[in-house]
């Protein structure tokens, strides 16, 4: 690292970004029914493998309520 910034709104941040063209964001209320497909498989994959990771399957309960 070379140089840090303070961002008082990483959001605002974010969406001012998004605006000037910078990057794309993309919505989750946006997403086609094969995408979100794509996520609740990619999803429960991720659990499945992550047996022997309790820690990352913690994070996958929290966040997306798949429990074994």
């Amino acid at each position: 690292m070379t140089r840090c910034e303070f961002i008082p709104d990483a959001y605002e941040a974010i969406l001012a970004a998004e605006r000037e063209g910078l990057i794309t964001i993309l919505r989750y209320e946006d997403s086609s029914p094969a995408q979100l497909d794509w996520n609740a498989r990619t999803i429960r994959s991720e659990y499945e493998a992550a047996a022997d990771h309790p820690d990352y399957r913690h994070f996958i309960e929290g966040k997306f309520h798949i429990y074994g």
